[in-house]
């Protein structure tokens, strides 16, 4: 049958190894990389006020352009019409990204234009299963090249329980891929850029 024919073929490697399991079903062993290749997810929560309220957050998004990032979300709040006191309370919350790489550097000059009330910092290590990631990716691309080539060297009109099977599964590994590397280039963006 074509399920056996795929079974034989991964068998003597003309398809990739784990062709119907997922990352959970590898039993590839994942190596770590060293610290300098290790993958990082740095956020910093920063609570600050200022009585400059609009020169602040001018500077602020000057800081970010100069650091070489952008704002991925704002807000502020402005006075009511409704409020005829002089002295009312204005509110920013953002979130900015900044190459990783600066993001100490960005931290350290936002205590300078603001009185910071609060400062936390959380490190997320993704290295394992980053790689384990990438390792399974890597499976699924050589997969994916084996049954093409064996779609390549069929005959459609010979063997078209074949052809389905080899079809079926192509599409399958084409999603689980498309999902992985979605995955990896998440995980890219995060280590890449401080929250």
């Amino acid at each position: 049958s074509a399920e056996d024919y795929v079974q034989n073929e991964a068998e003597k490697g003309e398809i990739a190894p784990g062709a119907t399991g997922g990352l959970a079903d590898s039993e590839q062993t994942v190596t770590v990389p060293s610290d300098s290749e290790r993958k990082i997810i740095k956020t910093y929560e920063i609570s600050s006020e200022t009585k400059e309220f609009d020169t602040a957050l001018t500077t602020l998004n000057t800081l970010v352009a100069d650091c070489g990032g952008y704002v991925e979300r704002s807000s502020t709040s402005n006075k009511s019409l409704n409020n005829r006191s002089d002295s009312y309370t204005r509110y920013a919350s953002y979130t900015i990204r900044v190459p990783a790489e600066r993001a100490e550097e960005f931290v350290g000059s936002v205590g300078t234009l603001f009185n910071v009330t609060s400062n936390n910092s959380y490190v997320e290590d993704i290295s394992e299963t980053y790689y384990a990631i990438s390792a399974r990716l890597e499976e699924l691309q050589a997969e994916r090249d084996s049954l093409i080539d064996i779609l390549g060297q069929s005959d459609t009109k010979q063997d078209y329980d074949l052809w389905l099977t080899v079809t079926q599964r192509l599409s399958e590994v084409r999603q689980q891929i498309a999902v992985y590397q979605g995955q990896i280039n998440s995980y890219d963006s995060k280590v890449a850029y401080s929250t």
